[in-house]
C-alpha cells in the first residue's frame, strides 16, 4: 500500500478473534478458587495438612465438609475431582 506521502504503509491487521467470556467457555465443569493468606497462615496450613498426611486441597475439602455439617448444612459435598 502506498500512503499519502508516497511511502509504503503496513497492511491493516485483521481484527483478533475475541475469546468467549467465562460463562460461554466450554470447560469440563471445573473452577479454581484462590485464597489470600499471610505467609504465616500458609505455613500453618501446610504443616496441618502434612500432619494429617494429605494434600492442602484434601485438607481444605475435609475442613469445609466438616464445618458445613457442623453448621447444620446437611447436603453432602459432591466429589471435588470426579
Amino acid at each position: 500500500m502506498v500512503g499519502a506521502s508516497g511511502g509504503l504503509m503496513a497492511r491493516a491487521k485483521k481484527a483478533a478473534a475475541r475469546s468467549p467470556k467465562n460463562k460461554e467457555r466450554q470447560e469440563p465443569g471445573f473452577t479454581t478458587k484462590g485464597i489470600r493468606m499471610s505467609h504465616a497462615y500458609a505455613g500453618w496450613l501446610d504443616r496441618a495438612a502434612k500432619h494429617s498426611r494429605i494434600t492442602i486441597a484434601a485438607f481444605l475439602d475435609r475442613a469445609a465438609a466438616t464445618q458445613a455439617k457442623a453448621d447444620g448444612f446437611d447436603e453432602p459435598p459432591p466429589e471435588r475431582n470426579p
